[in-house]
């Protein structure tokens, strides 16, 4: 889980964001982020499983599968027990 409860903190609009732009209403930066550290951790562990956003509370936007990073990250084509 690479951003815990991102628009809480880093990805939201209060003071310890890092831009103080809410990754549910510009999720730009959110999704750069998102895509580096993917790609990090993934040539570190090339079998790593990667979940999120683990948002604090159940999002409409983040219920569609084109809302949320991992859909749109490689880790979407690796199911339970593979690879």
């Amino acid at each position: 889980m690479p951003f815990n409860e991102p628009e809480g903190n880093m990805f939201g609009s209060g003071e310890w964001s890092y831009n103080k732009v809410s990754w549910l209403g510009d999720p730009q930066y959110y999704f750069k982020a998102w895509d580096e550290v993917n790609a990090l951790i993934k040539g570190k562990m090339p079998k790593a499983r990667i979940a999120g956003p683990n948002s604090s509370a159940l999002y409409d936007k983040t219920q569609d599968s084109c809302g949320t990073p991992c859909m749109r990250a490689p880790c979407r084509r690796s199911s339970p027990g593979t690879s």
